[in-house]
C-alpha cells in the first residue's frame, strides 16, 4: 500500500484561503503551516485540525511533520516568513514546492531566493481565485477506503 502524502499549505491571505477551502472541499489530505496563532485559529475554524505551528528561530531546529508530506503550496506574506517556510518545509518532501505571490501589479519582480532555498515554481498571480492550481490531479485519486493517494 502506497504511503498517504498530504498536501502542506500556508494560508495566510484570501488566495491561500480560497485555495485550502477548495482543497478541502475536495477532500485533499492537508496539512496547514503557521507562525500566528491567528492563522492557527483560523485554520481550526475551517475544520484543519493538523497544522505546525513555525515560530522565529525554527528554520535552525528540526521539526518533523506529523504525516507524509507531498506537495506543498506557500502563499506569500512576508519574505521573511516564506524563506523561514522554505528552510523548515523543504527537507520534508521530494514533491514539488510552490510559491504563490498575489501582487495588484504584474510587474513585480519575483525573488529569486524562493529559487535558491529550494522552491521549485514561484507564481505570480493578480487574483486571489488560485483554484486553478488544483488541476486535474486532484481528481479521482481516491482509493476505495476514500484516502487520496498521489502517485
Amino acid at each position: 500500500m502506497k504511503q498517504i502524502e498530504h498536501v502542506l499549505i500556508s494560508a495566510p491571505n484570501e488566495a491561500g484561503r480560497s485555495f485550502l477551502d477548495a482543497l478541502l472541499r475536495k477532500g485533499v489530505p492537508v496539512i496547514g503551516l503557521a507562525n500566528t496563532l491567528e492563522q492557527v485559529n483560523y485554520m481550526e475554524e475551517i475544520g484543519l485540525h493538523n497544522t505546525i505551528m513555525v515560530s522565529q528561530g525554527d528554520e535552525h531546529k528540526e521539526i518533523l511533520p506529523p504525516a507524509a508530506i507531498g506537495k506543498v503550496y506557500l502563499f506569500e506574506q512576508s519574505m521573511p516568513a516564506l524563506c523561514q517556510y522554505l528552510l523548515v518545509c523543504r527537507p520534508w518532501t521530494t514533491k514539488a514546492v510552490f510559491i504563490i505571490k498575489t501582487v495588484a501589479d504584474k510587474t513585480t519582480n519575483i525573488p529569486s531566493i524562493y529559487r535558491l532555498l529550494g522552491a521549485n515554481h514561484v507564481l505570480l498571480t493578480t487574483s486571489n481565485d488560485t483554484k486553478f492550481l488544483l488541476g486535474s490531479e486532484y481528481e479521482s485519486q481516491a482509493d476505495e477506503a476514500g484516502r487520496f493517494i498521489y502517485n
